[in-house]
């Protein structure tokens, strides 16, 4: 539904909120802006603000409206008040704001505007990125997928990206990457699970010449590379215990250390890791710190399984056959042959599947023998 934001310092605006909460919605209440901000909110998730006229400073109301109505552009913003004076209601005009709301206006009333403000938003046709089309399909699964991309896009927080084996999350990570503030820096990817813990280390932060044999140069880290983007960690399920230790103050605090070196460097790197494992058994490996966990976990993103979506196979199968040299077509019973599968490689296996398929191919149509599953 999204969050209501409720900005007051009156003691019976939290009362209101409580029974805001009572009819479904979700509060937050802050006593300012400034306890607001701290919170980091994220401002995609925010269905409408309650704005205490109280706050803002006496005489000064043009002045507080315009940079209050900057602050949260698109977002329903009501002034909230203990009387409603046409001065308000001028004001509601001038720059923009969805109404005012009373103290003593009742919880129906309150519940009836938001509703109007949530239809209208759903009313709004979704209109995503161009680059959200590499995610092909238009299931509930995926236009879900796509609304959360673009609410993590929008955040600094780390992100934890969870699914099977080909169901997309190294496209995802960079599709991130890409709408997100880190956009003009670098995507780096690596895998620190395939790597021995000493060579972890040093491609991770780095090392300074000559501060073991074999370090005949000084060697800028990944987390240096990405400095201003986007470091990918894959398998972070399998990352070595001792290298978690090291990475908490550097996605906590941007701070490194490269080996042989005590000053410390700053870093402004956004970390997005990923696993296939599920959550309650990422929760309960024993090789991974709670700590570090939670770290990466700043948010959580699951990438449906290919089967939870099969609506989506035809258009993913004209997707992959064309984008081929040689476009070919699949036969009626060659298309309902790939719903007998259970996919269990997703979308990475029907890719396999079908390129497979072309090349067994006879003809212009792909027929069912031509279908092989492994």
């Amino acid at each position: 539904m999204g969050k209501v934001i409720v900005i007051s310092k009156r003691i019976g605006s939290k009362k209101q909120c409580v029974k805001l909460k009572s009819k479904g919605f979700d509060v937050a209440f802050f006593s300012d802006i400034k306890e607001f901000e701290n919170k980091k909110v994220i401002m995609t998730e925010i269905l409408a603000v309650f704005f205490d006229v109280e706050l803002f400073s006496e005489g000064y109301l043009d002045c507080s409206l315009e940079k209050l109505r900057n602050y949260f552009k698109d977002i329903p913003l009501f002034l909230w008040c203990e009387r409603s004076l046409s001065t308000l209601e001028n004001y509601v005009i001038a720059f923009g704001l969805s109404g005012v709301i009373l103290y003593s206006d009742t919880i129906q009333s309150i519940c009836k505007k938001l509703q109007m403000v949530k239809e209208k938003k759903e009313s709004i046709p979704l209109v995503f990125p161009k680059i959200l089309d590499d995610i092909v399909g238009d299931s509930d699964k995926i236009v879900a997928l796509k609304k959360k991309i673009l609410t993590l896009a929008k955040s600094n927080l780390p992100v934890l990206l969870l699914g099977e084996t080909g169901s997309g999350k190294n496209l995802t990570a960079r599709i991130i990457h890409n709408l997100s503030n880190f956009a003009e820096g670098s995507f780096v990817q690596t895998n620190p699970a395939r790597l021995p813990l000493d060579i972890c280390e040093a491609e991770l932060f780095g090392y300074k010449k000559g501060s073991f044999t074999g370090a005949l140069d000084n060697k800028i880290g990944l987390f240096e590379q990405a400095d201003g983007g986007t470091l990918f960690l894959d398998e972070i399920d399998s990352i070595p215990y001792p290298i978690q230790a090291k990475l908490l103050t550097a996605i906590d605090e941007g701070k490194i250390w490269r080996i042989g070196e005590r000053c410390q460097k700053v870093v402004h790197t956004r970390i997005i890791s990923a696993t296939n494992v599920s959550l309650s058994a990422l929760e309960n490996i024993q090789t991974m710190r709670e700590d570090f966990f939670h770290r990466i976990a700043g948010d959580i993103l699951t990438l449906p399984p290919l089967r939870e979506h099969l609506e989506d196979l035809p258009a993913l199968v004209e997707h992959f056959l064309s984008s081929q040299a040689e476009p070919k077509e699949l036969s009626v019973s060659a298309f309902k042959k790939l719903y007998t599968n259970e996919w269990k490689g997703n979308v990475r296996e029907l890719n396999l599947t079908l390129l497979r398929a072309i090349k067994n191919a006879k003809s212009f149509v792909i027929l069912s023998s031509d279908i092989v599953f492994f």
